[in-house]
């Protein structure tokens, strides 16, 4: 294992090594040193974890090896916030580590992205008691910028949180689209569970008055939708208390709301771009930007329509002047909108 002058030499040889003690011997703890040396090469294998959780080490070892295994499981995932592997990994170091805000919020992520199984709930079950489970106070402006992906911030970002209640009459969602009307709006005098519920979140955001509606085609659905007031529709299967998956949609939903970035989930980059010239063209700010084919150019000018419709004119443009110049730099269509807003959304 220590003799390969390649790293990658070296992983294999002690994976093989780890295999051969493991399987054809049946000697756990005979293939110590092979993990050892597996996670300090990739301190965050899958087997070699386990193994580290179910043999014998010196404590300061077993430390040190966790903590690496920690520090490349959050950077990884701070890249890839859906990798359930990841999440799976996360949630035994920090139980082996002892770190309940860690495993609490590890297991918050698996059982988020439908990825849990029953005792995954209970343990998570067990650490939300002894905490609160909804927010006390509105969160600061600090906490809001920490929840965001790495770079999700400056004068675009400036200009979707003014544009949100503008893109959303004009590209959706709408309450028709989501199949809910009147009749399924929820009186906030009703004292409903779960109107209560969702309204300490909205108010962790920042957001004092919603409307909520209950129905829709999909039970399960969880669905903000931005506006002057706005409104958050959920499935006739979402009850109050809500469960981890409920509790994330519903965080993601609010915090899109906030920042303007609804239309987001529904639409390519290209067309994101194509909002942000169109927006750039009503505050009369010049934005050169790489045409990439007669399509983008057919999606530019749907999203100039949009934006220029009688409804939306006037107030776009005003508001969207101040951030809009910020972006008057040679400017390129980011590539990576939706990896960023799924870092975003999976944060909360």
């Amino acid at each position: 294992m220590n003799e390969r002058p390649e790293a990658q030499g070296r992983v294999e040889a002690a994976r093989l090594a780890m295999v051969i003690h493991r399987d054809r011997l049946e000697d756990r703890q005979g293939a110590a040193a092979a993990v050892v040396k597996l996670l300090e090469e990739e301190p965050a294998d899958g087997d070699a974890l386990d193994m580290l959780l179910g043999t014998e080490h010196p404590r300061e070892v077993r430390r040190r090896l966790l903590e690496n295994a920690r520090t490349t499981l959050v950077k990884h995932l701070d890249a890839h916030p859906t990798d359930v592997s990841a999440v799976r990994r996360l949630v035994k170091v920090a139980g082996a580590q002892q770190d309940a805000a860690l495993h609490k919020a590890a297991l918050g992520a698996l059982l988020a992205l439908g990825a849990g199984d029953s005792g995954a709930e209970q343990t998570f079950a067990q650490l939300s008691s002894k905490s609160e489970r909804v927010p006390q106070v509105a969160a600061p402006a600090g906490t809001l910028r920490a929840i965001l992906a790495p770079g999700d911030e400056g004068p675009v970002a400036d200009l979707f949180e003014l544009l949100g209640p503008t893109l959303a009459e004009a590209l959706g969602p709408t309450l028709q689209a989501c199949g809910v009307g009147r009749r399924d709006k929820v009186d906030p005098r009703s004292g409903l569970a779960l109107r209560n519920e969702i309204s300490t979140w909205a108010g962790a955001f920042g957001i004092r008055e919603f409307d909520l509606y209950v129905g829709g085609s999909d039970p399960h659905a969880v669905q903000g939708i931005p506006g002057d007031s706005p409104a958050l529709v959920v499935g006739s299967a979402v009850n109050a208390p809500l469960n981890p998956l409920a509790r994330g949609r519903v965080a993601r939903e609010l915090l899109a709301i906030v920042r303007g970035t609804t239309v987001t989930r529904s639409r390519d980059e290209t067309s994101i771009a194509a909002i942000v010239v169109a927006a750039c063209g009503l505050a009369e700010v010049s934005t050169r930007f790489c045409r990439r084919s007669s399509a983008s150019s057919a999606r530019r000018s749907r999203a100039r329509r949009a934006s220029s419709c009688r409804t939306c004119a006037t107030p776009s443009r005003r508001r969207a002047s101040t951030p809009a110049r910020g972006t008057g730099a040679p400017w390129r269509p980011r590539t990576g909108w939706r990896r960023s807003r799924a870092v975003t959304r999976a944060s909360c």
